[in-house]
């Protein structure tokens, strides 16, 4: 996953990523 672009995703949009890649993990 690129840091570079958390900025530029909406906040809901970043809280899935979160869920999904907290999952993944």
């Amino acid at each position: 996953m690129d840091i570079k672009m958390l900025p530029a995703m909406p906040e809901r949009q970043l809280q899935i990523a979160k869920a999904y890649y907290s999952d993944e993990l």
